[in-house]
């Protein structure tokens, strides 16, 4: 899970990409990385992985 949301940070930080373009290469890596019963709990860990970054 740590490699993934490392390599989601790198693709959200990538300012060549727009927010579109970003977006579905993190739909892509997601599908391959993850099984569908999965993603619930990766949806969950996204958010607090978001939350502890906008938190000073």
């Amino acid at each position: 899970m740590t490699d993934y949301l490392s390599q989601r940070d790198q693709i959200l930080n990538n300012r060549s990409l727009s927010q579109e373009g970003q977006q579905q290469l993190i739909a892509l890596m997601r599908q391959k990385t993850f099984n569908p019963q999965e993603l619930v709990r990766v949806d969950a860990l996204e958010r607090i992985h978001d939350q502890s970054i906008a938190i000073p």
